[in-house]
């Protein structure tokens, strides 16, 4: 497993040391990790996010994505699934401003593929594929780090 350095160097954690992610890796070269599928990767290091992000992770631990995957939903969304592995990108546009609405709503419509495709056809959705930086997208209404289960009533009172 080999990490591509032009695509680390682009990540929001270019300065990083390995380790600071990558905690039970005691050195290089390291071998084989003692995980199955790319998918457990992801979980597994997805985790150590929280070393450094503990507000978000505080945020997300009571929102749907977190509810999901402790329900044993297993494709449920973990840091790796919006934010990349090596190729770490912010998502936030009110802490990155130069985020555009296009980049924020094409990473949810990743795995939110039918409610993306009703979304680009409504008017906020037109705006922003017709280059409109102030649009509304998805993460405007629906945080991804405090989103909560649609079913709920709690949404309908916080969502806009």
């Amino acid at each position: 497993m080999t990490v591509d350095s032009e695509v680390l160097a682009g990540s929001v954690h270019a300065g990083l040391q390995c380790q600071q992610c990558h905690s039970d890796i005691a050195g290089y070269p390291h071998g084989t990790p003692p995980i199955e599928t790319h998918r457990d990767l992801q979980v597994h290091y997805s985790q150590s996010c929280a070393n450094c992000h503990t507000e978000q992770a505080e945020e997300q631990v009571d929102s749907v994505h977190a509810q999901v995957r402790a329900a044993g939903v297993e494709e449920a969304a973990v840091c790796a699934d919006c934010h990349g592995s090596h190729d770490i990108q912010p998502i936030s546009r009110s802490k990155h401003p130069e985020i555009t609405g296009a980049v924020s709503a094409e990473t949810c419509s990743q795995c939110h593929d039918g409610i993306y495709e009703k979304y680009a056809n409504s008017v906020h959705g037109e705006a922003m594929l017709s280059g409109n930086p102030d649009v509304p997208t998805c993460i405007d209404c629906h945080p991804a780090h405090t989103a909560t289960d649609p079913r709920t009533l709690k949404f309908r009172l916080d969502s806009p």
